[in-house]
This record gives structure tokens, sequence and C-alpha cells, in this order.
């Protein structure tokens, strides 16, 4: 989907809920959505379908997220199906969560570590993400283990790299520099 479309229509349903103050419920309910779309990938191509009827889609809509999300979501839902848009749901969430981290000074920070992160661990590094960039942090983690050791933090453009394997080539290229 064209991102000034999602963006068309992810402002609308923004819109929606800044009058309704509910924000984190309009976020909650997407990302629910999202997820049970990507765990289930055979619903969004029925859902996507020409040859399955417009009623159909909905239908299964109601039936699946009924007593899931608000209804001005599942209205939402169905109003894509009405304008052969539904293809679009997952621009359509990225842009909201954006606006929503937007409006309320979020920043997400993608970490990779070569281990899962106790809580302690996550709080302490939010924390001092925060303090470095002066906004809340999300964290979406990704536990690689090839990384043996240490973290790499992308938050927008931005990489800090204190992983084992960058520290040893940074060593590596230290001794060679001093070698020659």
């Amino acid at each position: 989907m064209d991102k000034r479309v999602a963006g068309g229509y992810s402002d609308a349903l923004f819109e929606l809920a800044s009058e309704e103050k509910n924000w984190d419920s309009y976020k909650q309910d997407l990302l629910k959505v999202a997820d049970t779309l990507k765990a289930n990938p055979e619903m969004m191509t029925v859902l996507a379908h020409p040859k399955v009827t417009k009623d159909d889609k909905k239908a299964i809509l109601t039936t699946v997220f009924e007593n899931e999300v608000t209804l001005h979501i599942l209205y939402f839902l169905k109003l894509l199906i009405d304008k052969n848009r539904f293809g679009g749901i997952f621009d359509i969430v990225k842009a909201f969560i954006a606006q929503y981290n937007e409006a309320f000074g979020i920043v997400v920070a993608h970490v990779s570590t070569a281990h899962a992160l106790d809580e302690q661990e996550r709080a302490d590094l939010i924390k001092m993400l925060e303090t470095k960039t002066k906004k809340k942090i999300e964290l979406v983690i990704r536990v690689d283990e090839s990384l043996l050791a240490g973290l790499r933090i992308k938050i927008k453009d931005e990489v800090l790299d204190n992983t084992a394997k960058t520290r040893l080539y940074r060593m590596r290229n230290t001794v060679d520099s001093a070698v020659l």
C-alpha cells in the first residue's frame, strides 16, 4: 500500500482515538490484529482474496475479533474490506504506531543481544537509553546467539554496537595499526 494511503487511514484512526482520548486501546487493538494476522497467514490470504465476498470477509473479522478489539477497530477493519484496502493493514498499523510514538515522545530501540535479558537488565537498559535520548524508550529485543556477548542497539539511524565481535574487531585494528 502506498505510504500516503496508509497514512491517510492512520490519520483518520488516530483522530478518532484522539477524540476518545483512547490512544492506548487503539494501539493495543491494532497490534493484536497485526499479531493475529501474522500468526495466521492463511487468514490474511482469505481476507485479501478478491474472490471471497466482502460479506464473508466481514463475517470472518467479526468471528475472530468481535470480543478482542473495540467496536471502532472492528468497524475500521470492515471499512478496509469495503474499500478493498485490507491488504494494507500492516502499513496502516505501522503508520499508526509511528504517529502514536511521535505524539507521546516514544523512541523504539531495536536491541540484539547474545542472551535473553532479565527484568532488571531490561529496566537498566531502558533507564540508560532514556537518559541518553531524553525520550521514553520502547525496547524490541532479539536474541542473536552469534553475538557471543554484549549488545547492539539501533535507534532510528544510530547504532550503538558493544558486542564482543565488534570489540575484538576494534582491538585487532588497534593492534594492526600499532604494528605498522
